[in-house]
């Protein structure tokens, strides 16, 4: 065999096929805001970027897809009766679940009416998400992060109560700011092998509790240091990063638990994570 019948026969050999064409897809789906006064919205969106705003228009909610049409479906529902907005990706076909890294990945933007009370659950897999809450009324919310990384905010005051505020976290990484803007009276934290970075920033309209479970991952809380804080923690070979806290009784208390106007209670159990408290200027 000649040398180069021999460069002939490795190039069919070690080169990779082509990958196959994606044919982009985009739909979009809108509705007047008219009198409504409250909307559910439910996403499942496993795969893409991710991002939620308010709306610059006068909309119950403004819905942007792009999406690759040879593996996934479009989701969009919006129930009148219930007033629940639907929308997602759904793949074609479960048995291929891993997406090629090399191809490009579809996005959605949803957009909501600032002054409707909005009831949030966010379910997202192997995505990117920046949800951007502030201006917006929030009743309930929900974010349910697998292999994700997400991010998300309150730059001002949430105007409602937040009745729920739940963040299950899998193998991904959360980071949430401002969330003194929330408006939650209880807030529940929930990490398996990923990772939280909580700020605790914000104007503190009432006291809050925080329930965390940290199973093998790790969790930062930056709270201001005028929060009055007492932290009861179980924890199993686990680290906790406890600087100005003192030890009284059970629970760990900061300066600011006698004198703050605001309060934090963290009920937290780790087993093999690490718990890590910073203070910071508000």
């Amino acid at each position: 065999m000649t040398p180069r019948s021999i460069v002939a026969l490795l190039a069919t050999i070690f080169i990779a096929p082509s990958l196959p064409a994606q044919s982009w897809r985009t739909v979009t789906a809108a509705r007047q805001l008219q009198d409504a006064d409250s909307l559910k919205v439910r996403v499942d969106y496993r795969v893409g970027t991710l991002r939620l705003a308010s709306s610059p228009q006068p909309l119950l909610y403004d819905v942007q897809l792009r999406y690759d049409e040879e593996k996934f479906d479009a989701v969009r529902s919006f129930e009148v009766g219930s007033a629940t907005l639907t929308v997602g990706t759904r793949q074609l076909d479960e048995r291929n679940a891993v997406i090629s890294g090399r191809k490009q990945l579809g996005e959605m933007s949803l957009a909501f009416a600032p002054d409707v009370q909005l009831d949030i659950d966010l379910q997202t897999g192997a995505s990117l998400s920046d949800l951007d809450f502030t201006g917006l009324s929030i009743t309930r919310l929900v974010v349910n992060s697998g292999a994700s990384e997400t991010k998300f905010r309150f730059g001002t005051l949430n105007p409602a109560i937040m009745r729920e505020l739940l963040i299950e976290v899998g193998a991904a990484s959360v980071e949430g700011r401002q969330l003194g803007n929330t408006g939650a009276e209880r807030v529940r934290v929930e990490c398996g092998v990923g990772n939280v970075d909580l700020d605790f920033s914000g104007a503190w309209a009432r006291d809050m509790t925080l329930d965390l479970d940290v199973a093998v991952g790790g969790a930062t809380l930056r709270i201001p240091r005028d929060i009055g804080v007492q932290i009861q923690l179980d924890k199993v070979l686990a680290s906790f990063n406890k600087p100005g806290l003192e030890r009284r009784g059970d629970s760990y208390y900061n300066a600011a638990w006698a004198t703050g106007s605001r309060k934090l209670t963290i009920v937290a159990s780790t087993v093999l994570g690490s718990l890590n408290v910073e203070w910071i200027e508000r």
